[in-house]
């Protein structure tokens, strides 16, 4: 109402809208109006300011990444199969062994990265999310089985010779460590191993070492 009182008594004379807004500022000083109109300008202010960052993720653009798997099986046996054997025992050996560049997914865009590396930092927290670089593609060896069971007795054969074959990486769990910050960020670097479940009793423990280095 003050305002459009201002407008029908001044016009567009900018002069008499100041001298106007000063008398009714004057008016005000000290009332509750005039509180309460700059609780609600710090209210708006402080919507509206969100401070300073909390989260700070990092993807790798330039991520590499090699695997080595070197695995050897021996299986000795007492199937009926083998009765004809010294001891009545077979064996079954299998190798398998194979290693190179870890490769992006075959649907990939040009550049993309190979695996699932990414860093988090909870400056809130102080703390570093780190997700594992599990490969995202299959990986290449070849398997190698010699067994001296007889022939004709599997509805499958062995395979003779070198087979090659891919692996799927398995998914670590959890997939993402969490760990405490220490210091600057230029001088992380730690260990922690997590152990690992295995369908047929291959179980293990997954070593997990990281550091942050200035390039």
């Amino acid at each position: 109402a003050s305002a459009e009182q201002m407008m029908a008594k001044c016009g567009e004379d900018e002069a008499c809208l100041e001298r106007e807004v000063r008398k009714m500022g004057a008016a005000m000083a000290g009332t509750p109006q005039l509180d309460k109109a700059k609780q609600t300008a710090s209210e708006v202010k402080s919507l509206g300011d969100t401070g300073p960052l909390r989260y700070q993720r990092f993807e790798g653009v330039s991520q590499k990444g090699r695997y080595a798997i070197d695995e050897r099986i021996h299986m000795l046996h007492g199937d009926p199969i083998c009765r004809a054997l010294p001891g009545a025992r077979c064996t079954h050996d299998v190798s398998r062994q194979g290693a190179g560049a870890v490769m992006p997914p075959p649907d990939a865009k040009p550049g993309a990265s190979p695996t699932t590396a990414m860093l988090e930092f909870d400056q809130q927290q102080n703390t570093m999310r780190l997700n594992l670089p599990a490969p995202l593609n299959v990986l290449a060896y070849t398997e190698t089985a010699t067994t001296d069971e007889p022939t004709g007795t599997h509805e499958v054969p062995t395979p003779k010779g070198p087979q090659p074959r891919t692996l799927s990486f398995p998914k670590a769990q959890p997939a993402m460590l969490s760990v405490p910050l220490q210091g600057g960020w230029r001088s992380q670097r730690g260990e922690q191993r997590i152990t690992t479940k295995g369908d047929a009793g291959e179980g293990g423990v997954l070593t997990v070492r990281w550091a942050l280095t200035v390039p």
